[in-house]
């Protein structure tokens, strides 16, 4: 493990953001995984940033979601796909057959966790994907305890979890499960 410093979040950002287009355009067909949050928005401020000013042709990229809220899809402010398509989709023009997200207003989850999978299968697999470790360890909507062995699945979120996740929400929302790429996929 490699760990990295920079002097400011802004240079952490652009720093993360050089090593992603390093891995990115040495990809054949790259198949991205961002997560959101608050984390890592300087990282795709800086990524779209250097996308244009290098003029570098993504048009072979996909991206697929790391996770999103049950009941939630990307017409709910404050779900994971709409904080997405503001600062990376929107900006880069991504269109809409190269993102395969979560909708976690589908009438079947299981089935939706399964077309995700699929998504990925026939995209080879991820080639590099943005996460990040919650308050209480979560890695997307993994909660600490979940098994290693687990593909993409429906999860129970954690109380902690909860409270926390109000902060993407303008009105108190119920959060109680989510739909997210498990660890074995990862």
């Amino acid at each position: 493990m490699e760990i990295i410093k920079e002097p400011t979040y802004e240079a952490l950002g652009q720093r993360v953001a050089a090593d992603l287009l390093c891995i990115a355009t040495k990809t054949e067909n790259p198949l991205i995984c961002p997560t959101s949050g608050s984390t890592p928005m300087a990282l795709y401020k800086a990524l779209v940033q250097q996308i244009h000013e290098q003029k570098i042709d993504y048009s072979n990229w996909r991206f697929v979601g790391l996770d999103e809220w049950a009941g939630m899809n990307e017409q709910d402010k404050g779900s994971c796909r709409n904080s997405l398509n503001t600062v990376l989709f929107e900006p880069l023009g991504i269109t809409e057959d190269k993102i395969s997200f979560f909708n976690g207003r589908a009438a079947d989850l299981e089935n939706e966790c399964k077309r995700v999978e699929d998504f990925i299968r026939q995209h080879g697999g991820i080639s590099v994907a943005v996460v990040g470790l919650g308050m209480n360890g979560h890695i997307g909507m993994n909660e600490p305890g979940t098994p290693v062995s687990l593909p993409s699945h429906v999860a129970q979120i954690a109380a902690e979890t909860q409270q926390i996740g109000q902060k993407y929400f303008d009105e108190p929302k119920t959060i109680t499960h989510g739909l997210t790429l498990g660890k074995a996929t990862l």
